[in-house]
């Protein structure tokens, strides 16, 4: 017994104390690079791959002054490296640092007050940035996402967290739904984390809730994510995202306690994200009437100026939009509660309808607002939707179905587009990955609602809903 326990001991400090799986490159440049003047994340020098240009890449060949590497799809790169000290390389004749790991981001963070990350507030070069998201089409396109959740191979710690054939979930809001999409590991072995990539729907500028990033199981549809600062992802867009988990310590709803890393198509909005630690909305939202919340409105905005430019960081274009446009409809959100406010949200019509896609806040208050205000419904049923087949079927608490009438998006201001978009998406709440307990449309309600929309790739994504759906139910 003293023997094993002996045995055990050498193991620990073993392992606690070395590499247990060897590097294809050097230890010290193993690690996280960045462009020190605009905090750009442009190179991960791994043990066993490399992260570069928002893709994982295999290493071909590796010598003191070169590295090649290739990725999936069989595209080669070369990498020049001039090594300057442990903590800077010349890449391709560009100055990096390597990312302080060490630096606890967690004694930054002091909820409700607005932190900047350290690393972030180092760079003094970051320039200022016009782009603005893009004009929002009528159809569903994919993009990518690429996720490497690293602990070292170092220490018991992490040898706990292995796990076999580890499957991850994320969790997506497109306008069309909460959805959880799972990847499994993209590599054989996973000595020092897990890469995964997830091919998903997006239609505008669709978001992925920060704390869902990080679980590794399916995880019910968060609704107060919608009054908090996500992720961004557009149509078309390739991001990809870093965690330490070795460092990880808080995980809330409006931030994550650890180092964590975006690049790609809105990698800076991202890295923005990042930098402005614990960001929210009306934190305190007590308001009894329409006029105090217009005063509480005026001060919130006063607050977030303040935020976003006293804090010595030259924010983009789409995140200040994004701020501003969040905070507009979580204000209409909360009017819809109060006495008079249904009423007072007639004062903002017509509404933009391109504003509405660029959060899915504003989405989500024109859902709730169409279904407290809309007084014109009925008992869907063949004879009511033969005599209105335009109107929109949609869920109701007990899981029933009613039918509504369309006009008053209409008197919003939105255009036939929005309401065949409008459409799909109350058909795809009858097949919500987060119920369990809707049985889904009914044959001719089905058959209305197909009769009703026009474009192809609606038709194929609730076609390919329903099948999800029937699929969870077969293997309950």
């Amino acid at each position: 017994m003293k023997k094993f326990i002996y045995l055990i001991l050498i193991m620990t400090v073993w392992v606690a104390s070395c590499n247990p799986y060897g590097s294809q490159i050097s230890q010290d440049m193993v690690g996280n690079y960045i462009n020190p003047h605009t905090g750009e994340w442009k190179y991960g020098l791994f043990e066993e791959f490399a992260i570069y240009s928002n893709d994982f890449w295999d290493y071909e060949s590796i010598t003191d002054s070169e590295i090649v590497i290739s990725n999936k799809s069989g595209k080669k790169s070369t990498l020049t490296i001039q090594q300057e000290n442990d903590t800077c390389l010349i890449v391709n004749g560009e100055k990096v640092v390597k990312y302080d790991e060490e630096v606890d981001v967690n004694m930054y963070r002091m909820w409700p007050f607005v932190m900047v990350d350290p690393h972030y507030a180092a760079c003094d070069g970051i320039k200022p940035d016009s782009s603005s998201f893009k004009n929002h089409e009528y159809k569903i396109d994919t993009a990518v996402v690429r996720l490497y959740m690293r602990n070292t191979a170092k220490g018991i710690r992490a040898l706990n967290q292995r796990d076999i054939n580890y499957t991850h979930y994320i969790q997506l809001f497109n306008y069309l739904e909460a959805k959880s999409i799972s990847a499994k590991n993209l590599y054989s072995t996973d000595h020092y984390g897990y890469c995964f990539e997830y091919k998903i729907p997006v239609t505008g500028v669709s978001e992925l809730p920060i704390s869902e990033l990080l679980n590794h199981s399916v995880y019910g549809y968060n609704s107060y994510a919608n009054k908090l600062l996500n992720y961004v992802v557009e149509p078309n867009d390739t991001l990809m995202f870093y965690v330490y988990i070795d460092n990880v310590g808080i995980i809330s709803l409006n931030g994550i306690g650890a180092n964590t890393l975006c690049s790609g198509t809105n990698g800076r909005f991202n890295t923005e994200k990042n930098a402005l630690m614990g960001m929210d909305f009306f934190p305190k939202s007590l308001m009894n009437n329409v006029d105090e919340l217009v005063e509480s409105k005026r001060k919130e905005s006063l607050r977030l100026q303040e935020i976003m430019y006293t804090k010595n960081i030259n924010l983009s274009e789409k995140f200040k939009t994004m701020v501003k446009n969040k905070m507009h409809y979580i204000f209409l959100n909360y009017m819809c509660s109060l006495e008079g406010g249904l009423d007072s949200i007639k004062n903002f019509y017509p509404f933009n309808e391109e504003e509405i896609f660029s959060t899915t806040t504003a989405f989500d208050f024109v859902c709730k607002y169409f279904s407290m205000a809309n007084n014109d419904t009925l008992s869907c049923n063949p004879e009511n939707l033969a005599l209105h087949p335009d109107w929109i079927i949609t869920e109701t608490s007990d899981h029933g179905s009613r039918l509504k009438n369309p006009q008053i998006l209409k008197d919003m201001g939105f255009s036939d587009n929005f309401i065949e978009f409008f459409r799909l998406m109350h058909a795809v709440q009858f097949y919500d990955d987060f119920s369990v307990f809707t049985g889904g449309l009914k044959d001719f309600e089905l058959h209305a609602v197909m009769n009703q929309i026009t474009k192809p790739d609606y038709k194929a994504y609730l076609e390919d809903k329903i099948k999800e759906k029937h699929k969870f139910h077969r293997f309950e």
